[in-house]
């Protein structure tokens, strides 16, 4: 198929429905983070140097992974057990039934070993100060910090190609759609928002596939994609911008990646761009953490006990 009609392919076959289950664990109120898992796979189905910056980290490649096979609520679990491992506590309760409700700030740590530069609107009206960041603050992290809570992503802080923009409904009015950072442009990519005239906030995303602007929800009495006129959305008294995601423009970055090694690894054994050929069991006792690195089996999520206090066993494999 022509590069045009894959991208379509790949993005109407991230069919990420509300709640799921995985072993044990059965989730619920999972819009904010299906909303995410979606923007971030689109991202790196249509971006070449997304999908390097992706596998270029031990977490992300792993959940890419899952995404391309379909495997979503594998992948909603790994997120999740990831969260509450960064954080060093129980965010998420894993523990049969998972309430994943949750803000857009609450999923932000998995980024953190991407993040070279970061802007906070709130706790810093003036540009923080940077050592070897400076040049890069200067003309790139400083245009976006009026919108909100900003993380520059990319293998080089010196080329940031993802830029996060934690809005949390600070915002009133349309973003724009591409900004010039100082001989480089950056492009909405995607949008999370939630609509203020429904009792209950339900989060969706906005997605720009080649020209065209896809809404995606994963209210399954929906359906999952739509067209979205994002020019004539009312942000300001229709819709709640809560996240945007931009991506620098290169002519030679765009197009549809064929990810025929899901997780980096050539048949010879070796690694693409650090990623690692393996899973890792997670254990977790109380609230402290010991990661053990092993090989994929063909285990399934498992569970030793409901009691957090204990330790639980978890192994994720496609």
């Amino acid at each position: 198929d022509p590069p045009d009609l894959r991208i379509f392919s790949e993005v109407q076959s991230c069919n990420i429905r509300a709640g799921g289950h995985c072993g044990n664990y059965k989730f619920s109120n999972t819009c904010v983070l299906d909303s995410l898992l979606v923007a971030l796979h689109i991202c790196y189905c249509t971006y070449g140097p997304i999908r390097d910056l992706f596998r270029s980290d031990r977490r992300m490649n792993v959940l890419m992974a899952f995404l391309n096979a379909g495997q979503y609520d594998k992948a909603k679990a790994y997120w999740l057990i990831n969260v509450n491992l960064i954080l060093n506590e129980w965010r998420f309760d894993m523990n049969g039934l998972v309430d994943v409700w949750s803000e857009v700030k609450d999923h932000l740590p998995m980024f953190e070993e991407l993040v070279y530069a970061q802007y906070y609107f709130d706790e810093d009206r003036s540009s923080p100060a940077f050592s070897i960041f400076e040049e890069l603050h200067q003309k790139t992290l400083r245009i976006f910090q009026e919108f909100g809570d900003v993380k520059l992503l990319g293998l080089s802080y010196r080329d940031p190609h993802l830029v996060l923009i934690h809005v949390d409904g600070r915002l009133d009015s349309e973003l724009p759609h591409f900004i010039d950072a100082y001989g480089r442009t950056y492009n909405l990519q995607s949008v999370l928002f939630s609509k203020m005239t429904e009792e209950v906030n339900h989060m969706v995303c906005c997605n720009k596939v080649l020209d065209r602007w896809i809404l995606y929800d994963d209210n399954p009495e929906k359906s999952s994609f739509s067209d979205f006129n994002i020019q004539h959305a009312d942000f300001k008294n229709e819709y709640a911008i809560h996240l945007a995601v931009y991506v620098k423009s290169d002519e030679e970055n765009y197009g549809y990646v064929n990810d025929e090694v899901p997780f980096g690894v050539p048949e010879d054994g070796g690694s693409v761009l650090g990623a690692r050929p393996y899973f890792e069991d997670i254990y977790v006792e109380g609230m402290y953490s010991h990661r053990q690195r092993n090989s994929c089996t063909n285990s399934c999520t498992q569970k030793e006990s409901t009691d957090r206090n204990k330790t639980w066993w978890v192994g994720l494999t496609l």
